[in-house]
């Protein structure tokens, strides 16, 4: 068996920092490896660990309804199912870059091996964006 991780930082300014941990594996004789990767995003004035909610001031059923829609254009499959959109609220999936906030899917989950892993970015404008020092604040 081969293992091996890579950990990188994928976004930073003054409040957030993102890490990226990616993972790969392949087992002999199988006909490819497999590989994946968790997102992290702390806040760098608490060194918490955030997730969407911690960034953004919409409610979980809006921020379902707003992402949805960027991932049934892109997905293969995955998106039939009632309540999928679940999945979407899970902090190991969403990042942070320049153009907006991102949402990765690992291969299988919405698309075959071949198409690679899913990384889905909404527009910041489509979101109603926490202020700086807000996201702290909103949890007590």
């Amino acid at each position: 068996m081969e293992y091996s991780t890579n950990c990188s930082i994928n976004y930073i300014d003054e409040q957030y920092i993102g890490f990226e941990l990616y993972w790969y594996q392949y087992f002999q004789g199988a006909a490819h490896g497999i590989y994946g990767s968790t997102e992290y995003l702390f806040s760098r004035s608490t060194g918490e660990r955030l997730g969407i909610t911690d960034v953004v001031k919409n409610t979980e059923a809006e921020i379902c309804a707003i992402i949805a829609p960027y991932v049934e254009a892109k997905a293969e499959w995955g998106t039939d199912d009632e309540g999928w959109e679940s999945i979407l609220l899970e902090e190991e999936r969403i990042f942070l870059t320049q153009e907006g906030i991102g949402i990765h899917f690992d291969v299988y989950e919405m698309t075959c091996y071949a198409s690679g892993a899913l990384d889905i970015i909404v527009p910041y404008e489509a979101f109603e964006l926490c202020q700086p020092g807000e996201a702290e604040l909103m949890r007590f």
